[in-house]
């Protein structure tokens, strides 16, 4: 939910312009804010909001495509022939 005045700032439960965004750790001091569908119901700045979508948005991309090699899942680190020259 968009958060852009006093009132819609106390409907959300927060006292305060001066408790801190969980993401970047600054008082929520200007608006915009958003207000999460968490259980929670955290608030944030709206840059720290856009910037914690991207994240979830690449991680789901990230999970979803395929690996060039076709393969379910993607390892992540060395591949098994790196890990052979490395033992040489």
């Amino acid at each position: 939910m968009l958060i852009i005045n006093d009132e819609q700032r106390l409907q959300a439960g927060i006292p305060s312009l001066s408790e801190q965004c969980p993401c970047c750790g600054k008082a929520l001091a200007t608006y915009p804010l958003i207000l999460s569908d968490d259980v929670e119901q955290t608030v944030y700045h709206a840059a720290c909001a856009i910037e914690v979508a991207t994240e979830i948005l690449v991680d789901v991309y990230l999970l979803q495509s395929p690996c060039s090699t076709g393969a379910a899942l993607c390892p992540v680190g060395p591949s098994r022939r790196e890990i052979a020259s490395l033992l040489r």
